[in-house]
This record gives C-alpha cells, structure tokens and sequence, in this order.
C-alpha cells in the first residue's frame, strides 16, 4: 500500500472513531432529558453521522483496490456494502423493516459467500478435525442459545406474523455467517489479521442485531433506551472491522 493510501484509509478509521464518539454520546445523553416523551427522539444529527459511517467504511472498501486478499473478494465486499448502504437507507425511508431486513439477508449472503467459499475449496479430512474443538462446539452452541432467545422473544413480543418468519429467516442467515466466519479463522483460509477482522466484525454484528431486535420487539421505555443505544456501539466496529478485512496486510 503506497503511503498516500496508507495515510487516507487512517484519516478514514479516525474520521468513524471521532463521528461515532459523538453520536453514541448523544444517544446516553437521552437518558438526562427531562421531559420524557423526548427521550424517544433521536437528534438529527445522529442520523446524519451514522449514515456517514456506513458511507465511510463504504468507502474503505472502494478504495481496496490492488490492495485487497483478491480481486474476486474486493468485488463481494463492493457488493456487500452496496447492500448495507441501501438496506440503512431503507429502514430510514419506510416504516415497516420488511424491505431493510431482506437486504440485510443479501448482506449476510454475501458474507456468507465471501468467507464460506474458500471453505469448501480447501476442506480435508484434517481441517474436520480443527472444527471438532471446543472453541467451535461452544460457539455452536451459543449460537443455537442466541437464535432462541432471539425467537423466544420475537414469539412473545412480536403480534406481525410476517415480521417474525422474516425475522427468524435473518437470524439463521446471521448465526450462519458467524459459525463460517469462525470456521475460516479456525481452518487458516483467509490470513490471520483478515481472519481475526472477519471474526471480530461478526460478532459485532450479531450484538448490533441482537439489540436491534430487542429494540424493536420492547415497548418504549428505560430498556428498550439501552438496546436502542447499543446499537451502534456495536454496527459501527462491525462495518469497520470487516472493510478493513480486505486488505491484504502482507502485501511488500
């Protein structure tokens, strides 16, 4: 990576560090308004800047260009993030999230793809081996534990039937993405700072819509102000950490 480059891709992550500061500062700070009908609103300036970070670490991946794990993986994550940008758009724009939630399982199909592919390419009989550990069995069972909790909650608080079956579609897509991005890390497919990325960057996303569930499942009040707020503590990372997975850091 040329240092030009170099340079702009750290005023880009420092640019998500400064704008997400501020406005997950606001979203606590709704816990001090007085007047209680207001604590539900968001300020304005929080939808500016957390569309500004899904157009950031967009752009972290557009700018990979001769710098990324392949060509063929700079392209999925163009396609990936082009996904995000118009699944946040679209939860924006309409008031129910049907269309937000479907772009969001391209999303994780994509993800799905991008880091389960080479997978199946690479499988032997000994990497079987590595996924038998504890370290994935127990990630398998947390991930059985979370898509339960998940519907448990989505069954009891949710009255739209087609928001559950969508919903429960988006689950099993995430929990997917999450057990292949951990095989990945596990069997060495991608390079291990790209591996570790991936990992970390789906956690996060399984935090961010964990919370997103909850938020929408709960009826306004102290707790549904905490996932509301959570939210983005955890997208952010998550958007960040997985742009940056396609760069190849073992480039001369």
């Amino acid at each position: 990576m040329d240092k030009s480059k170099f340079k702009f891709v750290w005023i880009i992550i420092f640019l998500i560090i400064f704008i997400s500061g501020s406005f997950i500062t606001l979203d606590w700070a709704r816990f001090f308004i007085v007047k209680e009908e207001l604590k539900y609103n968001r300020f304005l300036y929080t939808y500016i800047a957390k569309f500004l970070i899904v157009i950031l670490s967009t752009t972290l991946v557009f700018i990979i260009g001769k710098n990324g794990l392949s060509h063929s993986d700079t392209k999925n994550l163009k396609f990936i993030y082009i996904f995000i940008i118009l699944a946040d758009i679209s939860l924006v724009i309409f008031k129910e999230p049907y269309i937000g939630i479907i772009l969001f399982s391209i999303v994780q199909l994509g993800l799905i793809s991008r880091n389960g592919s080479a997978i199946l390419k690479n499988f032997t009989i000994d990497k079987s081996k590595v996924l038998s550990n504890n370290i994935f069995i127990n990630t398998v069972l947390a991930t059985v534990l979370f898509i339960l909790i998940i519907m448990k909650v989505a069954n009891n608080l949710m009255k739209e039937s087609t928001l559950f079956y969508i919903l429960k579609f988006y689950v099993v897509l995430l929990s997917a993405s999450l057990l292949i991005a951990i095989a990945n890390l596990l069997l060495k497919i991608f390079p291990k700072p790209n591996s570790i990325l991936v990992t970390i960057g789906m956690f996060f996303f399984v935090l961010c819509d964990l919370n997103v569930g909850l938020t929408m499942a709960l009826q306004l009040g102290n707790f549904s102000l905490i996932t509301d707020s959570l939210i983005w503590m955890f997208y952010t990372p998550a958007l960040t950490l997985i742009a940056l997975s396609g760069y190849n850091y073992y480039e001369s």
